[in-house]
């Protein structure tokens, strides 16, 4: 059996000079069905008798809030929760979504191959590439979540303390001792600036790589278990990856919000 896997996500076609993907295409179902799921929920909120869907969501949305305002505070949260939140959402989603069977299954042969087939030519089957892909395989996707996030931390610090007041956790020139000593500690300060400066932009590649890695091994280690073992012994690793993507959301909203609160809070008071 051919094993067909990609690095890259790979390109479906192009609507109005945009090009589609695989995983740009998961994407935008993914989004769909929690716009739709939200919708639906919200629609049918009930104070007295809450449906088991409507407490499953309470559960997990007070769960997280809950956690949130033990590590931002109640002011805080109640600005920044739906954002963290709906990270939290999108990633599970979009982890879970790249299980399902249908989805490594669905095969899609691009034009320029179903025209070489026309003319006679032979096309090996691991030249069809799949339909759909797990968005948060894809190191776009996960690159772009992970800029949305840290530029939500800069953002949420220079709302709460001042453009001022936050650059000099970075930008610290001022020289408190006289003597050699005090030049040597604001020299130090400067330096540790600048290292602070460069962790916020490794932040992004820490952020997106290990979303990206733990989600797309799982997908070809799925890929390849079910070619071996024709789907039979793919059970087990299904479980894990439940499992994994779980955790790996869970972790990705955890950083977002320790970030996020080491941000806001005062160079001093980090200290």
């Amino acid at each position: 059996m051919d094993i067909h896997i990609a690095i890259a996500a790979e390109t479906l076609g192009h609507f109005l000079g945009l090009t589609i993907t695989n995983s740009f295409l998961t994407s935008i179902i993914v989004v769909t069905i929690i716009l739709a799921y939200a919708f639906v929920t919200g629609k049918s909120l009930k104070l007295k008798k809450p449906s088991k869907n409507q407490t499953i969501v309470e559960l997990i949305t007070t769960g997280l809030y809950s956690l949130s305002i033990s590590i931002l505070g109640k002011k805080h949260s109640k600005a920044y929760f739906p954002i963290i939140f709906s990270f939290f959402i999108f990633i599970l989603m979009s982890n879970w979504f790249g299980l399902l069977p249908f989805v490594n299954g669905i095969k899609y042969t691009p034009q320029t191959k179903i025209e070489e087939i026309i003319e006679g030519k032979e096309i090996h089957e691991a030249e069809a590439m799949h339909l759909f892909r797990a968005p948060t395989s894809d190191l776009n996707t996960t690159l772009a979540v992970a800029i949305v996030s840290v530029f939500l931390i800069q953002f949420a610090a220079i709302k709460e303390l001042g453009l001022g007041n936050y650059s000099s956790k970075f930008f610290n020139f001022k020289v408190v001792k006289k003597g050699v000593m005090g030049y040597f500690e604001a020299g130090i300060n400067s330096f540790v600036g600048i290292l602070e400066l460069l962790s916020e932009f490794t932040k992004i590649i820490s952020f997106s790589f290990r979303l990206f890695g733990n989600i797309f091994a799982g997908e070809v280690l799925i890929i390849v278990i079910s070619a071996l073992t024709y789907s039979i012994g793919t059970l087990p690793f299904l479980g894990l990856e439940v499992f994994v993507g779980l955790i790996q959301a869970f972790v990705f909203t955890m950083l977002t919000l320790v970030f996020l609160s080491v941000s806001i809070s005062s160079h001093n008071n980090s200290h």
